[in-house]
């Protein structure tokens, strides 16, 4: 592969490493755990020696990245996809993690420096093996300086607690389970069956689009396009974290069901288990009137900014609300996380947010030292603009000990 225009020929070999080196031991590293299991870190590593061997510079641009290892289009916005940057930091950590083991003290190190994406090669040498020194003369100063450099920036990396993206540590307890995962998610038009509303009313809880996921129930349901655009990513995202993962409707899915492993509950008043597995929390969907519905704070039960008219047109809305909810159910012990808006637009914004780790770096900067480690309630809202969801924007953050009332 030799993508871009060589600037300096074929790399050279510095010291004593050789470029066939350097391949055996990026062979070892993405044959390690902390890369086999994923498809992203592997290819974007191996992109970058193989042209850095090969003395293609121009092929280490970001955007160059981005449409030959991403297959982003040639006019992609980097600042609003940073996928390059986001898989350069995370290779940069499991590196640090690998050459942290003593298993690894001798080999090749392949470091990539901090705002660059061109890897660097150096030997490490352990405890019980000495540097090879030529006849009569001591290394040159510089090769002593790149070595030690080199070192240093490792052991002060090591010293850093590795810590992984905040995407991978919201799905953590979910991810670290070995059971299959169920997501269950409620049906298109509920307005008028579970409401009662009248014909013509079904206002913004209506979904004439619908697509049937159950089909192997034997009373299946249709559910919403715009909850499956949320089920969607979210069996994407879990399929990539190598888990088995089992899409019911609320209608076919049984307690025992919900037992077998860890549950996705998608949808808020539309799906029956949201409502009656969450509704002793501080923030629960709340009916309000005939035609009102809200999220509701029990800390502040005075707060009624998060609410929709349910008789309202499509066209009157300008905000939607969601809410999240990370926890160990206590009936089950299992986790469960629950995502729904109050409208479609707060179903397809939390779906995004649980999926897309820019969003969940908001979490890092708002929200409680240590969150990952609790039960979490985040409430959320987006702008609707011309039938369309905007960014998720969190409004209020929640967390709890599984011994707290989860009121508190």
């Amino acid at each position: 592969m030799n993508v871009g225009t060589p600037l300096q020929g074929p790399w050279q070999a510095k010291s004593d490493v050789s470029a066939d080196e350097v391949r055996q031991q990026l062979d070892r590293l993405l044959a390690h755990e902390l890369f086999r299991h994923s498809k992203r870190y592997p290819t974007f590593l191996r992109y970058i020696v193989e042209q850095t061997l090969e003395g293609s510079h121009d092929a280490l641009k970001e955007r160059t990245i981005g449409v030959v290892v991403f297959g982003r289009p040639p006019e992609y916005d980097t600042a609003g996809d940073p996928v390059v940057r986001n898989t350069a930091s995370e290779v940069r950590k499991r590196i640090v993690q690998y050459y942290a083991s003593e298993l690894h003290k001798n080999e090749v190190a392949i470091t990539l420096p901090v705002g660059s994406y061109i890897p660097h090669f150096q030997r490490l040498f352990g405890a019980d093996r000495t540097p090879p020194v030529n006849p009569g003369r001591r290394w040159k100063p510089v090769a002593i300086g790149l070595t030690l450099a080199l070192l240093a920036t490792l052991g002060v990396l090591i010293l850093v607690p590795f810590r992984t993206a905040p995407l991978d540590r919201f799905w953590q307890p979910l991810v670290d389970t070995s059971a299959a995962t169920t997501i269950v998610v409620g049906p298109a038009v509920h307005d008028r069956r579970r409401e009662s509303a009248a014909p013509g009313q079904a206002g913004l809880f209506a979904a004439p689009d619908a697509t049937v996921l159950d089909t192997h129930a034997a009373a299946s349901e249709a559910i919403s396009i715009f909850d499956a655009r949320a089920v969607a990513r979210l069996t994407s995202y879990l399929q990539l974290r190598r888990k088995t993962v089992e899409i019911r409707t609320d209608g076919t899915t049984t307690l025992a069901d919900l037992r077998r492993g860890p549950i996705v509950l998608v949808g808020g008043f539309n799906n029956d288990w949201t409502m009656r597995l969450t509704g002793d929390l501080r923030f629960t969907f709340e009916r309000d009137g005939p035609h009102n519905r809200r999220i509701r704070d029990r800390q502040n039960p005075s707060l009624t900014k998060w609410s929709v008219n349910y008789a309202s047109p499509d066209t009157a809305l300008t905000e939607d609300y969601a809410l999240i909810t990370r926890m160990l159910d206590p009936s089950t012990g299992l986790p469960m996380t629950v995502l729904g808006g109050i409208a479609r637009y707060g179903t397809i914004a939390a779906g995004e947010f649980l999926t897309d780790d820019r969003y969940m770096r908001l979490l890092d900067q708002s929200g409680p030292a240590g969150w990952e480690h609790k039960n979490i309630q985040i409430v959320l809202a987006t702008n609707v603009v011309n039938d369309n969801s905007g960014p998720p924007r969190i409004l209020a953050v929640h967390t709890w000990d599984s011994q707290q009332s989860p009121t508190k």
